[in-house]
């Protein structure tokens, strides 16, 4: 075999593993991007009175900003049970609250301590 034709081989094969290899990472990268969910944010329905806040959870970056948080990746998701025994959620941009707090639900949708 003459140095020539290995060096064709050498070539050929280096350009078919490249073509495998970016097959399966084609592949690789079309399977993530369809597994990826699409994150809809939630409209709670809303009901003024006052409650105690019995859950917290920080708002994931995403669903803050579409929100309209003012600060994407602070927002808070308050669960709080009502004083006439319903359960209703609030997104608040900060923590100035915790488990426990006594909160009031105005009906122009502020929130305050109570």
């Amino acid at each position: 075999m003459t140095p020539t034709v290995r060096v064709n081989l050498a070539l050929a094969a280096a350009f078919t593993s490249l073509a495998v290899l970016g097959a399966c990472m084609t592949t690789t990268e079309t399977a993530r991007t369809a597994s990826t969910p699409n994150i809809i944010p939630q409209t709670f329905p809303y009901t003024p009175g006052s409650g105690t806040v019995q859950t917290m959870g920080r708002i994931p970056p995403d669903l803050s900003a579409a929100a309209g948080s003012s600060a994407p990746g602070t927002g808070y998701r308050l669960g709080i049970r009502m004083d006439n025994g319903s359960f209703q959620y609030v997104d608040v941009d900060g923590g100035e609250f915790s488990v426990g707090t006594r909160i009031e639900l105005a009906p122009d949708r502020t929130y305050k301590r109570i």
